[in-house]
């Protein structure tokens, strides 16, 4: 029997594997008949071979578990030689289970054999993709229902505001909030003060490109997340996020209110309005009104699937910078 999970939302891949394991030794308590190969660091796959042809102790089901399988080509296609000669899909007595932190068509371009082998439709497959929707704030819920807590909806919302869906990054939130927050309802309030907004150092430089009027720079940052494989989506998100904080932080400072009380009574994270805080004096009132304006709107026709988003954010940067 195969089990085979695959996917690049690595944290859920490993807590579904943990659960596999987890049940078996539950099941068969010896520990004798469970083996864990990582062939990522290593090319010596005559191990696969000899774990197969062991000798089950006390008649129990055998547990192999292995990654790595697409390392390198002349592995792989050695392990995919192994899974043919012993039939393992067939096999009634060992249950190998396969966990693989790649993407679908990533395992694919590796071996394209091995990973249709994978695929087929006796053995058990799971694919793991970064969660979106309804589907992240179910799993969201859960976890936190798992921990003995809830998340009202707006810390919901925030939480995923600030942290996106890394599902690594949101379970050390999670577990963060869990333990920290007293009452039975994790909040919005509670997530603010908690949580320190995921936002990668190029978002702050493309802002301060952009604040500067530094066209080419400003665009220079763009196109360098874009090449690297960044969600425009999440760069106009994050775009949005700041300039929604700048308007914040500078209203709150026109009054003269001191730094400690000006992220207080702004709701933003320490660290953010720290960073925002020396771009403020950068725009006024009215630009900035307009440039939110406008941010607002991309993001508006981008969902109504009427604009390219690639090329609304280089104008809008040829336009503001």
């Amino acid at each position: 029997m195969i089990i085979f999970l695959y996917g690049s939302d690595g944290y859920r891949l490993k807590q579904n594997r943990d659960r596999v394991e987890d049940s078996y030794r539950k099941k068969y308590q010896s520990g004798l008949n469970i083996f864990n190969f990582d062939f990522s660091d290593k090319e010596n796959t005559s191990v696969l071979e000899d774990a197969l042809k062991s000798v089950s102790f006390f008649n129990e089901l055998k547990l192999i578990t292995g990654s790595g399988f697409f390392a390198n080509k002349n592995l792989s296609a050695e392990l995919l030689g192994i899974l043919r000669k012993h039939e393992i899909a067939d096999s009634k007595d060992i249950v190998l289970l396969i966990s693989e932190n790649m993407s679908g068509k990533d395992l694919s371009e590796k071996n394209s054999k091995l990973f249709d082998l994978l695929l087929n439709k006796e053995n058990t497959v799971k694919s793991f993709e970064p969660l979106t929707g309804s589907k992240l704030h179910d799993w969201i819920e859960n976890e936190f229902q798992t921990r003995g807590k809830h998340i009202s909806p707006e810390g919901k919302n925030k939480l995923i505001e600030l942290t996106g869906n890394d599902s690594w990054q949101l379970m050390n939130e999670v577990e963060k909030l869990a333990n920290y927050t007293k009452q039975e309802e994790v909040g919005e309030k509670d997530v603010t003060n908690l949580i320190v907004p995921k936002i990668d150092m190029n978002i702050f430089d493309l802002i301060d490109a952009i604040a500067a009027r530094d066209k080419v720079l400003a665009l220079g940052l763009l196109y360098k997340e874009l090449w690297t494989g960044r969600d425009p989506y999440y760069i106009l998100s994050m775009i949005v996020y700041q300039f929604r904080n700048i308007i914040t932080v500078k209203d709150i400072a026109s009054r003269n209110v001191p730094l400690n009380s000006l992220i207080s009574k702004s709701g933003v994270h320490p660290y953010v309005a720290n960073k925002i805080k020396k771009n403020i004096s950068k725009f006024d009132t009215q630009e900035l009104v307009k440039i939110y304006g406008k941010l607002l709107e991309m993001d508006t026709r981008s969902k109504q699937g009427t604009v390219n988003l690639e090329d609304s954010l280089s104008k809008f940067i040829l336009t503001i910078a």
